[in-house]
């Protein structure tokens, strides 16, 4: 709130187009000393943005973007060696409607799930650990175990057990190998072994948009393989919303106002 706005009672970002390695846009303070990171604004803080007279806001997102992102790679990396049901797995779960009810329905298999979408959202909706429901585990679960996090690590920061993690992780690798395996055993084919394989050989990688990124780490190194395997859906979600907003700027209906990663804000009569 007592960040420093213009004279003509606007806020304003500096954005730089090189800020990050994955090709999503970087904002700060602005040239003139004043604005902020408008990237980052906390949902409890966004009522002191007003539009302008006579226009109203409007915030569109990209609906579970990484992880769509993650299927789409799974599925162009082995559909045709594999064939669709390998392949397909977790994109499919991502396009069923309700992602992290989904999963829970496939890692908690024995919960009186009806079949019913709404009812089946409200059992996942049930207390799992501590304030944590089936469903915010699978989505807060699912997210680290995408990018390769391990079940200590995890542990640590969803604070939890090690144990549940590991349990959820081997439930979660049992109904998507094609994203990874708790064994972490290199001969298996999977989206992680695919990364490795792809480091070890090139040190770089190439997403599906054709962004090219090169890693200096030692590529037997977790740390260099964890920052790989989120780098191409990160990219990917960049890419795609900025297409979307170069999209809305060429329509010009609407006043565009700031890119927040994985969401476009703009303004409309």
């Amino acid at each position: 709130l007592e960040t420093g706005i213009d004279p003509d009672g606007r806020m304003r970002s500096n954005f730089n187009i090189a800020g990050t390695n994955t090709g999503r846009l970087a904002s700060a303070m602005s040239d003139f000393g004043t604005g902020s990171n408008l990237q980052n604004v906390d949902r409890e803080l966004r009522s002191v943005f007003m539009a302008d007279p006579g226009y109203k806001f409007a915030n569109l997102d990209l609906e579970q973007g990484d992880s769509r992102n993650v299927g789409a790679i799974c599925w162009n990396t082995f559909v045709e060696t594999h064939g669709e049901v390998f392949a397909g797995s977790y994109l499919n779960a991502c396009e069923s409607g309700d992602l992290h009810t989904t999963v829970s329905k496939m890692v908690w298999p024995n919960l009186p799930w009806t079949g019913d979408p709404k009812k089946d959202k409200e059992i996942a909706e049930q207390i799992f650990y501590r304030q944590d429901s089936y469903r915010q585990m699978s989505k807060k679960g699912g997210h680290g175990t995408n990018y390769f996090g391990k079940d200590s690590t995890m542990a640590m920061h969803l604070k939890m057990p090690k144990a549940i993690i590991g349990e959820f992780q081997r439930s979660y690798f049992g109904q998507f190998p094609v994203i990874g395996s708790y064994s972490r055993d290199p001969k298996l084919t999977n989206w992680h072994n695919h990364v490795r394989q792809q480091i070890k050989d090139r040190a770089a990688l190439t997403t599906l948009f054709g962004r090219r990124r090169h890693f200096f780490g030692r590529p037997d190194d977790d740390s260099t393989l964890r920052e790989a395997i989120a780098y191409e859906p990160q990219s990917m979600t960049a890419d795609e919303i900025d297409t979307g907003m170069l999209n809305l700027w060429r329509a010009q209906r609407v006043q565009l106002l700031v890119q927040v990663h994985d969401s476009i804000l703009f303004q409309y009569p």
